[in-house]
């Protein structure tokens, strides 16, 4: 870990206690303490990130939309914390060679295969790159589920909801643990949904997955 990404996983744990009302964190030990891992995430606010780096004791090697890196503050800071664009509605081969490098030196990499941010709150389609990335690599897939985030800043007085927010990491899985039987080959396509789907599986209804309401 870095000594600015240090500062800001502090920084980020600040900002949660002031924003938040309550934080409850699950399943941090699922993530490998040590070598590569795929973390996937629902993507519910621009602040998803900097729950992940506030909760985790490991760098994470965000994997950022390219408009981010617009020469702005955000920019010297996501830059700084080991964040790399991406140019989204395209093959951009430049992020998946520097996504492929973060593994393989056996870092952590985050995605969001949705894409973009939901702006309902609900789990979209995923994108098949995080397949690619998985084949590829062999590493483990270690899905996020966060709710709340979306309501730390609310659109009218008094704009700062405090909202109860909660992440949790589920347990890590490999692609072929996705296979309905040994010989099944689905598209890339497919398996990206089934990719989400283990996202759902931590997710309340409300967001678009498959469990019940959990009060935190």
């Amino acid at each position: 870990m870095s000594a600015f990404y240090r500062f800001y996983h502090h920084l980020a744990q600040v900002l949660i206690a002031i924003f938040a009302r309550r934080m409850t964190v699950r399943g941090v030990h699922h993530v490998p303490r040590t070598g590569a891992a795929i973390l996937i995430s629902n993507h519910i606010s621009y602040n998803d990130p900097a729950t992940i780096i506030g909760t985790l004791p490991r760098q994470v090697y965000f994997m950022t939309k390219s408009e981010m890196f617009d020469g702005g503050f955000m920019d010297w800071v996501i830059t700084r914390a080991g964040a790399f664009p991406v140019r989204r509605g395209a093959l951009d081969l430049n992020a998946l060679r520097h996504a492929r490098a973060v593994l393989e030196r056996g870092d952590l990499l985050g995605i969001y295969p949705e894409g973009t941010r939901s702006r309902t709150h609900h789990l979209q389609h995923a994108q098949a790159g995080v397949v690619l990335l998985a084949r590829q690599s062999g590493a483990p897939i270690v899905p996020i589920a966060i709710t709340g985030l979306e309501q730390v800043f609310l659109p009218r007085f008094p704009w700062l909801g405090r909202p109860a927010i909660s992440i949790t990491y589920g347990q890590p899985f490999y692609l072929h643990d996705l296979l309905e039987h040994p010989h099944e080959q689905p598209s890339r396509e497919e398996l990206a949904q089934r990719v989400m789907q283990r996202v759902a599986t931590l997710l309340p209804r409300t967001y678009g997955g498959v469990v019940e309401p959990v009060t935190v």
